[in-house]
């Protein structure tokens, strides 16, 4: 059973699915409501590679969250405007998350984000899109910059996912408060809201919320969860 890793936090839990199945394998399990039936069609169904792994990870997710959540039956999801999914019925919060071999899940009593990467060289070439200078320059030489770097990746995703947001600049108005590095550990994060006055042409920042995050490498991936802050480990 593919079923890697099991990360249990206060108020959730999250896991991680190595996927080795066909479609077929999911599709004979899942009960896709109309509304994630029609999400499902929208996936490109061609010959390329990249598109068949993206129907699989969408699929391989979703069958997570159903092992994860446990209700019989099966809870659907609905989605947000801004694409966030959230169960139907009941007052869970859930985030969904895939790259390359792996799915990841997260369920919580409180609003939560999840997001998985695989480390990879590009992210040393975007990192100027999404983090600040300073901070890039703070990690340069380390030897580990391309985990730190998919770390911030991860994190900022997370939260974005957990906040329900929209609009936000993940550069500019996620800040990821990382003091040391390790294999695992917790970070602060803050969100800012941009106040814009009549009188000015540039906006001033203010601190909309605080976060937790928890990460966590396993194997050559990183994954990241945010909760609020009030929620202690």
């Amino acid at each position: 059973m593919p079923l890697r890793h099991i990360h249990r936090f206060r108020g959730g839990t999250a896991a991680l699915w190595e996927i080795c199945e066909e479609d077929s394998f999911f599709e004979n399990q899942l009960l896709l409501s109309e509304e994630e039936q029609a999400v499902y069609k929208t996936l490109p169904s061609g010959k390329r590679p990249r598109e068949r792994k993206r129907r699989t990870q969408w699929l391989a997710a979703r069958h997570l969250l159903q092992l994860l959540d446990g209700s019989e039956p099966r809870r659907s999801l609905s989605y947000r405007p801004s694409g966030q999914p959230f169960f139907t019925h009941g007052k869970e919060y859930c985030s969904l998350s895939h790259s390359g071999k792996y799915a990841a899940v997260a369920v919580a009593s409180v609003p939560v984000g999840i997001d998985i990467q695989k480390t990879e060289d590009r992210i040393l070439r975007l990192s100027a899109k999404f983090i600040e200078a300073e901070e890039r320059l703070s990690w340069e030489g380390h030897p580990r910059q391309k985990e730190i770097f998919t770390l911030y990746w991860t994190a900022k995703e997370a939260l974005f996912k957990a906040a329900g947001l929209q609009g936000v600049d993940f550069k500019r108005d996620l800040h990821i408060h990382l003091p040391h590095f390790q294999d695992g550990g917790q970070a602060l994060a803050e969100i800012y809201h941009p106040l814009r006055q009549s009188d000015q042409t540039e906006p001033n920042y203010q601190l909309h919320s605080t976060w937790n995050l928890r990460y966590r490498l396993f194997g050559d991936y990183v994954y990241s969860i945010a909760t609020p802050q009030n929620i202690k480990h």
